[in-house]
């Protein structure tokens, strides 16, 4: 049974604060998914009934395995130059009614982990939607906000940590395969 947040609590965690913009951007969308849907509850009646339909299927296909790769920008800094994320997706698997965990790859600084993430996905119709509001990510830091559509291999989307925002856009594309460390048989 989900031991989580109820709907109206965010989980709080002591953490290291980022100020530089380009920073928070990368934080951002690296930990996307990261506790997105945790604002609700998940039942037993809800996980067991976690059939998908054929939309859901497809988001499922869209994104598993996959790395979103693309930009993002910064408020206020229109004339630089957007700056490059590259983000890895794992296992898709939806848990409840519009309950889903994603595994995300958050690689910054020294962190390097993969990470589950219970996330809730929104539809506009044939389009899935994830949305973060003030979101907490234990390491990185607090109130995260973003809006981020998929649709065929692209995505797009809004950001916001505290007073610092933008865009992020780019493509989704096959994670490529890392070469076996030297000594690993293949």
């Amino acid at each position: 049974m989900f031991s989580g947040p109820t709907m109206y609590q965010q989980p709080r965690v002591a953490v290291r604060s980022v100020n530089s913009g380009a920073n928070v951007a990368a934080i951002l969308t690296l930990s996307l998914f990261w506790i997105c849907g945790a604002s609700g509850t998940i039942n037993a009646d809800d996980a067991a009934g976690a059939e998908l339909t054929s939309a859901e299927q497809a988001f499922v296909t869209q994104l598993a395995n996959r790395s979103m790769l693309g930009s993002f920008t910064i408020d206020g800094k229109e004339g630089d130059a957007a700056k490059e994320e590259l983000y890895e997706i794992g296992e898709v698997k939806k848990i409840g009614v519009d309950q889903w965990t994603i595994e995300a790859r958050i690689k910054y600084g020294k962190v390097d982990a993969r990470v589950p993430v219970p996330v809730k996905v929104h539809w506009a119709g044939d389009t899935p939607m994830i949305a973060v509001t003030d979101l907490t990510i234990p390491l990185v830091g607090s109130e995260f906000s973003a809006r981020v559509l998929f649709y065929g291999d692209r995505y797009a989307g809004t950001w916001q940590h505290g007073r610092a925002g933008g865009h992020m856009f780019g493509r989704l594309i096959d994670t490529p395969v890392a070469p076996p460390a030297a000594g690993q048989n293949e």
